[in-house]
């Protein structure tokens, strides 16, 4: 479960995540999931309780695409960025550290 956590949190767990949120997002899509939403205006279309689950459905995905998709891919291309820097950043310190070996 842990390895499962963390491999999540990588930025390729990032970018999986924020694949199949898109992916959910466009077959409710392509589904027509979204005339469901009647509901939130007291509109059924068939069924009220079905109408309803499939409009709360749409709901989530549609939050997930406009909201958690863009942070995970925001979140994956920091990651990236922070993981450059910190190698960056050590191997100047790695050829100043021997530098300065090598000249005392």
């Amino acid at each position: 479960m842990i390895g499962l956590l963390n491999a999540m949190r990588s930025v390729r767990g990032f970018l999986i995540a924020a694949s199949i949120l898109a992916a959910a997002y466009a077959i409710a899509s392509a589904l027509g999931l979204r005339d469901q939403t009647a509901f939130l205006s007291g509109t059924y279309i068939g069924d009220a309780r079905t109408s309803t689950l499939r409009g709360t459905l749409y709901l989530a995905l549609y939050v997930g695409w406009t909201v958690v998709v863009p942070i995970l891919i925001i979140a994956s291309g920091v990651q990236v960025f922070t993981a450059r820097m910190v190698r960056q950043s050590a191997s100047t310190t790695n050829a100043d550290t021997r530098a300065s070996h090598q000249s005392g």
